[in-house]
């Protein structure tokens, strides 16, 4: 159904019920996600993902190589989206608090553990790997962010600050720890 006060451009989400709610899983032609505990609705606004593949010679986000072809760039609108099993532990090498809109990690991908730099999360993280996923490097929340542990659980590890706040949404767990 159409989110209360608002109007659905473009409903592009692949989504599944959990416990009634509609949970993201995948978004194929862009768009922004907006969940309000009932419903979730893609609305047309032009996105680009960044798909790692681990395919370079070291685990720098600035490498292109390990990028799929789409070196993210922050400050846009730029979701970040790990997949496979090459180079689990990316390091944010980009300027602390770069800002990107979402993370998410792809149905199949390994256990992978971000580190490096903060970065400001404008949008959701979102786990479709049956992985535990880590993210230990620090995030700044800039707007509510929707955790969600889709398929396996996310772990974080770096602190978290910011004007947002945090909303679990899925089946999964979201384990807090060091300063958080």
């Amino acid at each position: 159904g159409a989110l209360p006060g608002t109007m659905i451009e473009e409903l592009t989400a692949l989504a599944r019920l959990t416990n009634g709610r509609a949970v993201l899983l995948n978004q194929p032609s862009g768009g922004e996600e907006r969940y309000d505990g009932n419903n979730l609705g893609v609305f047309a606004q032009p996105i680009q993902w960044a798909v790692w593949n681990g395919g370079g010679s070291n685990n720098r986000w600035s490498n292109a190589a390990n990028w799929n072809g789409v070196l993210p760039v922050p400050g846009t609108n730029f979701d970040l989206q790990f997949a496979g099993s090459t180079r689990l532990s990316p390091t944010n090498d980009f300027t602390a608090l770069s800002d990107f809109r979402h993370i998410a990690f792809n149905a199949g991908a390994g256990a992978f553990t971000l580190r490096g730099n903060s970065i400001t999360l404008n949008g959701n993280l979102t786990n479709n790997s049956a992985n535990l996923e880590a993210i230990n490097l620090p995030l700044v929340v800039s707007a509510t962010c929707a955790l969600v542990p889709v398929s396996g659980d996310i772990a974080l590890g770096g602190a978290i600050s910011g004007a947002g706040g945090l909303t679990l949404v899925g089946p999964g767990t979201v384990t807090l720890s060091g300063n958080n």
